[in-house]
């Protein structure tokens, strides 16, 4: 984490990596990148934001709410 931040924080944060951290040192670490790369803490916020969307989008589509008074999500017409 010492020698080369942005190079663990994009191992950890890419597709399908198996890289974990326990939270204290995700914290250290985000901490150093928003010194470092306040714009990568950004891009992995909106990518967050994005997957939370679609899967909330996915489970309405799946559960057969969506468009009724139950669902966020309004069918247009």
């Amino acid at each position: 984490m010492d020698t080369d931040p942005v190079k663990l924080w994009n191992l950890i944060h890419s597709r399908g990596s198996k890289i974990r951290l326990v939270s204290t040192d995700h914290y250290k670490l985000k901490q150093v990148i928003s010194k470092v790369a306040p714009e990568l803490i950004a891009i992995n916020k909106v990518n967050g934001e994005l997957h939370k969307n679609k899967m909330k989008l996915s489970k309405a589509i799946s559960s057969g709410t969506i468009g009724t008074d139950k669902s966020s999500y309004k069918r247009l017409n």
